[in-house]
């Protein structure tokens, strides 16, 4: 879990992108959003969950 970056939606499946590779998987990401720890990850869109960890920078978006 340290190193996903986000995981994408798509479907049935969502993609967990890491620091090093994807990995593909059945899953909804409502699934996916129950079995994180809601300290570490966040629901950002309807297609995507983000991990804190990896947060750069915000920015406003006008």
């Amino acid at each position: 879990m340290d190193n996903i970056k986000f995981i994408e939606s798509d479907g049935n499946y969502v993609t967990f992108k890491a620091v090093n590779r994807s990995i593909l998987a059945r899953y909804k990401v409502y699934e996916v959003l129950e079995l994180l720890p809601k300290k570490y990850f966040m629901r950002i869109h309807r297609s995507y969950i983000i991990a804190f960890k990896h947060i750069e920078t915000v920015k406003k978006m006008l």
